[in-house]
């Protein structure tokens, strides 16, 4: 029976390794993964999403998803739009040149984890895939 340590030490590897191939495909956009994954977000989404929501979507604290979205409006890819009706609120917004860019960062992005998992049959992945599900459905007792 293998270890859970050892469990836990492939899906840490696994995931530095993904992570890896996206950041070297993201590059030659100028791109992190996590600047990508804001911009998916909001492509995802027709273009406008307010923080909290990206907050819940990609896992983060507000101050990494703030930061994140100062550096992303200094590229002129994002802006920050207030709600009409509640000053709390903040939308953030791609604009022309996020748009742009994400419909050429998103086919690269594709690729690189195409070329991460290529290493299983299609059946493998489906496996993986439902393991993975299963995994993280598991309740915390």
């Amino acid at each position: 029976m293998i270890e859970l340590h050892e469990l836990t030490k492939l899906l840490t590897h696994t995931q530095h390794f993904v992570t890896h191939e996206s950041e070297e495909a993201l590059k030659e956009h100028g791109l992190s993964l996590a600047k990508y994954n804001i911009l998916n977000a909001l492509a995802q989404s027709g273009g406008r999403l307010p923080f909290s929501v990206l907050v819940d979507r990609l896992g983060c604290v507000r101050s990494n998803i703030t930061g994140l979205i100062d550096r992303l409006q200094e590229d002129h890819l994002v802006q920050r739009v207030d709600h009409p009706e509640d000053r709390r609120m903040l939308f953030a917004e791609l604009t022309d040149e996020g748009r742009a860019l994400i419909e050429v960062a998103a086919p690269c992005h594709a690729k690189a984890i195409q070329k991460a998992f290529s290493g299983l049959t299609e059946e493998q992945q489906e496996l993986l895939n439902k393991l993975l599900h299963d995994l993280i459905r598991v309740e915390v007792g």
